[in-house]
């Protein structure tokens, strides 16, 4: 189903540059963990739409999981400018600052998300975030 996903992406970006498709496919590679095409795609996406919450969100995401930290957290912040609401971006805000040694911050934001979020798994995660700049101070 992967190759068949890839290539109806690709048919579809050749004929006419869709970001859509350029975004199905960094999704696609990011889930696959080939990190560098699929910061390529999702940065294609951006060039033809560049006022997409998720866009910026997904490029974020790879970068954090490229160890490009500092590259990531302005990708979470151009997201919120968008869907300001967004939890997960919210999230994804977090751990980004966590991962600049911003952990004041990264508090502040968990803090202020964890009374909106309704999944109790998600829940845990941020309280263990929250543990974890704790234990560290």
């Amino acid at each position: 189903m992967t190759e068949k996903s890839e290539a109806e992406y690709g048919n579809s970006l050749a004929m006419d540059g869709n970001a859509t498709a350029a975004f199905g496919l960094a999704k696609l590679y990011y889930e696959q963990n080939k990190l560098e095409p699929a910061l390529e795609y999702i940065q294609k996406a951006i060039q033809k739409n560049s006022k997409s919450a998720a866009y910026y969100n997904l490029q974020g995401v790879i970068l954090n999981q490229m160890h490009r930290y500092a590259d990531a957290l302005p990708s979470f912040q151009t997201a919120l400018q968008y869907t300001p609401d967004d939890i997960y971006v919210i999230i994804n805000l977090g751990i980004a600052y966590i991962n600049i040694r911003e952990p004041s911050k990264a508090r502040d934001i968990f803090e202020k998300v964890l009374p909106k979020v309704q999944d109790e798994a998600l829940k845990a995660k941020i309280n263990e975030y929250l543990k974890l700049i704790k234990d560290n101070e």
